[in-house]
């Protein structure tokens, strides 16, 4: 089911770049993968699909929600970590979100800590050690290079 929520997101992403409206197939597409990662437990990519589609989608909601999406998010990539450590997509998105985390604002650490009690944590240290790890792996990555430098 990974791999169809990964087409329909390519599919998604070329059909915006063509202008198209895609919320819909994107939403689609978490539902599949959503559903694949709850059938495929043991497989890293169910939780890496789920997790990308989870990320892209945050941006059609609220604070609340994408603060929800942000912990399940986190909580994704490092289920798709434990299965497969050697992944550098996964490794880059834990560090992409240990920067956004590290850079949160003032008012949505206290809608994060007035909804869950708590506030994320992280830092750029923390970041730059997950964007090292997916350089190491996948030293091409340009995207990660320019992660690695944002962080220093």
């Amino acid at each position: 089911m990974w791999r169809l929520s990964r087409i329909m997101f390519e599919k998604a992403k070329h059909n915006a770049r063509a202008g198209l409206d895609v919320k819909d197939e994107l939403l689609e597409a978490l539902a599949i993968a959503k559903k694949g990662e709850e059938l495929s437990e043991k497989n890293s990519k169910s939780h890496l699909w789920y997790a990308i589609l989870l990320g892209d989608t945050c941006k059609y909601d609220d604070t609340r929600v994408k603060l929800t999406k942000g912990l399940e998010f986190e909580k994704q990539v490092k289920l798709s970590l434990e299965i497969d450590p050697y992944n550098s997509t996964a490794l880059h998105l834990i560090g992409r979100y240990s920067f956004e985390v590290a850079g949160i604002k003032w008012w949505e650490a206290k809608i994060a800590a007035t909804l869950f009690g708590s506030v994320p944590q992280s830092s750029y240290d923390e970041a730059l050690k997950y964007f090292l790890r997916a350089d190491e792996l996948n030293s091409e990555w340009v995207e990660n290079t320019l992660f690695i430098a944002k962080c220093l």
